[in-house]
């Protein structure tokens, strides 16, 4: 999962760059018990962005994939006084999933690090470039919406199909909303 902040760019203009950064801190801080709730791992914050990963297993095993990103709005919005009082703004995040393989290598020399390679990657990066176009807060990829079939708490709504730079054919993208009866009141 590729998770983004909205509208960074204005955020960014319009709080100074320590607030700014002090805002993407408190924000990640609330992203840490939903991933580990989920059964997820952080493997990368780049900016203003999360990169989510889960095994196969753990991602579709109770929509844990889809849980984590509700479960982190949800505890945005009941730190939402707190946000307007500290910054005068509220976070809000788009986010684009897929399911497939990665490959995992240690990459460079004079800094190394465990480096995910592979196609999943980039198609999820390009889902989430897409929440602005479709104003969808959640898009997913098809394989990812069959292998998670019907659920008793989401529903899933094909949104067209789009050409995904540097991807050949189309592809079908789709959102995902909570089903109202599961909208929990916050606390």
């Amino acid at each position: 999962m590729f998770l983004d902040l909205k509208s960074s760019t204005a955020l960014a203009e319009k709080l100074s760059h320590v607030l700014y950064s002090k805002l993407i801190q408190d924000c990640f801080y609330e992203l840490s018990i939903p991933v580990l709730d989920n059964k997820g791992e952080v493997y990368q914050y780049v900016g203003d962005e999360a990169v989510i990963t889960w095994t196969k297993k753990e991602g579709l095993e109770n929509t844990n994939c889809l849980n984590f990103y509700y479960d982190f709005m949800d505890r945005l919005e009941n730190k939402r006084a707190y946000f307007l009082k500290s910054y005068k703004v509220f976070p809000e995040f788009k986010a684009g999933i897929n399911l497939g393989r990665v490959s995992v290598a240690e990459v460079g020399v004079l800094k190394t690090e465990i480096a995910y390679h592979g196609d999943v990657l980039n198609t999820s990066a390009r889902i989430e470039g897409f929440c602005n176009t479709f104003n969808k807060a959640l898009l997913a990829s098809e394989p990812l919406v069959l292998e998670l079939g019907k659920s008793e708490r989401y529903q899933s709504e094909l949104i067209g199909e789009v050409q995904l730079r540097g991807k050949e054919g189309s592809h079908k993208l789709y959102s995902y909303e909570r089903h109202p009866a599961c909208i929990t009141p916050l606390q």
